[in-house]
């Protein structure tokens, strides 16, 4: 993860080539998955890389994220 302006990219690596994948995001860490949102969804590329950007909400004390695969 990185800090860019007012983004926040993540560098993401071992995914299945080609293969689908959700980010979800949530402001409370502990709700269910079911319950957080798809922020995003796609495709990693051909060698299983990612690279996603999301800004920052200066308004939210907190966010989380997670990236699943289907």
């Amino acid at each position: 993860v990185t800090l860019l302006g007012s983004n926040l990219v993540f560098s993401i690596s071992g995914g299945l080539a080609d293969g689908a994948y959700d980010l979800l995001t949530s402001t409370n860490l502990s709700l269910p998955l079911s319950s957080w949102t798809t922020n995003q969804s796609g495709n990693f590329d051909g060698f299983g890389n990612l690279t996603l950007t999301n800004e920052i909400n200066s308004n939210e004390p907190q966010r989380f994220f997670i990236v699943g695969v289907p």
